[in-house]
Parts: structure tokens; C-alpha cells; sequence
């Protein structure tokens, strides 16, 4: 005759209603206390890290701050005139297709993004 694993309770592993019930209740106690800790982050680093905290523990991807994340590419690239000064901007597609090249007056000044880079 195999032998079981029992509880405190004297019932098989697993199978003991009240063990599972006190398992589902640390982890509703555990989501609620990461939960809360979330509501009450003050500033941008620590609410997302707390927002990452309770996300693992409900088994869900996060990316945390700091960690490699996929950086954003420019919308488009603001250039200026070498002698007038006029400034502009040009789409990511001109710049691929020979843009610094057809234009030698004009000079790229920097990246324009849609959303600020993290």
C-alpha cells in the first residue's frame, strides 16, 4: 500500500480543503499588500517598480525600470540651414533615403521623438 504525504490536518497533500483554502487566502492577502503598496508609491521609479511587483505576482511580463527595454526610434530629425539658420524637420523615411547626402547646407541637429525616451 503506497504511502501519502498528509497534512496537519490528516488529509493527503493536496486534497485537504482547508490547506487550499489557506494557501488562496495568503495569496489574496499577499496581491492585497502589493496592491496597496502600489497605491501609495510616491514618484515615477517607485510606482513602477511597485506596478512590476504585484504584476509578477499575478504572473503577468513587466519591464522595470533601469532593465533593458526597447528604445523608442525617432519620428523624425530636425536640421538647420548653414547659413540662413532656418531650421526644419524631415521624417525617419529621408533620412534612410540619402537626405545629408542630397542636402550638404542643411545639417542635422537632433532626434525628434513622439514620446520622450525613458
Amino acid at each position: 500500500m503506497e504511502e501519502f504525504d498528509e497534512c496537519d490536518h490528516g488529509q493527503p497533500e493536496g486534497e485537504c480543503v482547508i490547506c487550499n483554502l489557506e494557501a488562496e487566502n495568503a495569496r489574496l492577502r499577499e496581491t492585497a499588500r502589493l496592491a496597496e503598496h502600489f497605491a501609495r508609491a510616491k514618484g515615477r521609479h517607485h510606482s513602477q517598480h511597485a506596478a512590476c511587483d504585484l504584476m509578477e505576482h499575478l504572473g503577468l511580463p513587466c519591464v522595470r525600470p533601469g532593465e533593458e527595454a526597447p528604445q523608442p526610434t525617432p519620428e523624425a530629425w530636425m536640421y538647420q540651414h548653414d547659413e540662413t539658420g532656418q531650421i526644419g524637420f524631415v521624417d525617419q523615411w529621408q533620412i534612410d533615403n540619402g537626405f545629408e547626402k542630397n542636402n550638404p547646407r542643411l545639417h542635422i541637429i537632433c532626434p525628434l521623438y513622439r514620446h520622450p525616451p525613458s
